[in-house]
Formats: structure tokens, C-alpha cells, sequence
């Protein structure tokens, strides 16, 4: 019964900044709050002995674990707000889908960051970019998946922050499309711009030959 409304909780909160049912991996929390809930407790009985106390310590973890995850729900819809009403999830999806469809790839493979959420809103197959990987890991991973188009939304992951920002170019990688946004698109390390890339496998085949 707890894990039930658990489930049903976290999936309603994670995920109304979306707007989206229960589409969240917030929902996964319900099957770890009772461990993570006992674990804070055994924690502090481990580090202090009084048990009135060790209660407060673990108590107190609970709280803070609890009131961050609130905190960032309330900056979500600050940012909502901030943009004029705009939910910036569906909004930012709708102007990467509307490219693909205007150039008629809506077949096209493309890979970004968090792929799980703008799959939902735009059903264009993605393929996670990797993170903390080198260039020559992400470009194998183009060619097993066949990745036409790569799609930056803001500087995550790291390598590709330049490419983003404009301070840098990578060979093979051919800007055809970039908008700016009124808000910052709420992806970790998200920016405020849409940029889209054709992969040209030729031109990195050539490079890694050299």
C-alpha cells in the first residue's frame, strides 16, 4: 500500500512540471524512500549512540533530502512563470520536432541529451549522447546507432560545451539549424539556444583516419 501511493505521489509531483501524467523517473523513488528513509536512520544510530538523538539526525536527512527536491520543484515552476506560461519541456520538444518535420526527417535517428524526454514529446528516435565520454567514444556510438543529427541543448555533456557556445568546431559536425529561446530549457546544464547538427560520418571516418 505505501509503495502504491508512493508511486502514485512522486510520479504526480516529478512530473507536473511536464505536464505529463506520470512520465518522470521520479517514480522509481517510491521503491527506494523506504530505504533511503531507513538508511538515514541506521546512519544515525551508527554515528551517534543516544537514541533520542540519533532519531533528530535521521529526522533531520529526511527533511533536508525532502525539502531539496521541493525546492526544485518550486524553481521549475518559477521558471514556467518566469517565461510568460510557457512550459518549456513540450515548448523546446515542439521546436526540435518542427525542424525534422519541415525537412521531412522525421524518420532521421538523432542524438541528445536526455533523449527519454524529448522522445515523449516529439516520438523522433534518440539515442542518449554519452557523458564524460571522448569524442571518439561518442562517434562510435553514431555509427552502431546510424545517428544522423546531433541536437544540443545546452553544455551538457562537457564535451561538447564549445560546440555549443560557439568558442569551438568539431570536423563532421555541420550546424543546419539554430534558434534562441525565450527561457532556459530545464535539462541539466541546459541553455537557452536549440542547435542542431548534421553528422557528416564522412568527414569523421577522414579525421580518425588522419
Amino acid at each position: 500500500f505505501y509503495l502504491g501511493i508512493s508511486y502514485l505521489a512522486t510520479g504526480y509531483f516529478f512530473s507536473s512540471g511536464q505536464t505529463s501524467g506520470f512520465h518522470a523517473a521520479g517514480n522509481v523513488l517510491a521503491f527506494f524512500i523506504p530505504l533511503g528513509v531507513s538508511g538515514a536512520f541506521y546512519f544515525s544510530s551508527q554515528m551517534i549512540k543516544k537514541e533520542k538523538a540519533a532519531k533528530a539526525l535521521g529526522i533531520s536527512i529526511v527533511l533536508l533530502v525532502f525539502l531539496y527536491y521541493a525546492a526544485f520543484q518550486v524553481k521549475a515552476f518559477k521558471d514556467v512563470k518566469k517565461s510568460g506560461g510557457i512550459n518549456p519541456y513540450p515548448a523546446s520538444s515542439q521546436v526540435i520536432l518542427d525542424w525534422f518535420k519541415k525537412e521531412n526527417r522525421t524518420d532521421a535517428i538523432v542524438m541528445i541529451h536526455m533523449p527519454n524526454t524529448f522522445n515523449y514529446y516529439t516520438n523522433l528516435k534518440m539515442v542518449q549522447i554519452p557523458t564524460n565520454d571522448p569524442v571518439s567514444s561518442i562517434e562510435k556510438a553514431i555509427e552502431y546507432y546510424n545517428c544522423e543529427y546531433l541536437v544540443l541543448t545546452g553544455n551538457t555533456p562537457s564535451i561538447f560545451a564549445g560546440l555549443y557556445s560557439g568558442a569551438e568546431k568539431i570536423h563532421g559536425f555541420n550546424l543546419v539549424y539554430e534558434k534562441e529561446l525565450p527561457y532556459t530549457i530545464p535539462v541539466v546544464g541546459g541553455g537557452n539556444k536549440i542547435k542542431i547538427y548534421k553528422i557528416e560520418k564522412d568527414k569523421l571516418e577522414k579525421r580518425n583516419a588522419e
